[in-house]
């Protein structure tokens, strides 16, 4: 499996289930977490943390 495959697999937001701490969607596949809660970002709720354009990591919400 490729580094990005693996990122699509554990990042792309998963919106059938709701965070573990707080119940919001979508969340990180690989924590169980919503954006907020798994980044500590607030620009990351409602998905922000992915660019579904390019199908990867949002670079610009994460690097804030």
């Amino acid at each position: 499996m490729t580094k990005g495959e693996r990122a699509k697999r554990e990042f792309r937001p998963d919106w059938q289930h709701g965070c573990e701490n707080c119940g919001s969607k979508p969340t990180v596949p690989m924590s169980g977490l919503c954006g907020p809660c798994h980044f500590g970002i607030a620009a990351t709720s409602g998905g922000g943390w992915w660019d579904e354009q390019s199908d990867a990591l949002n670079d610009e919400v994460l690097d804030d």
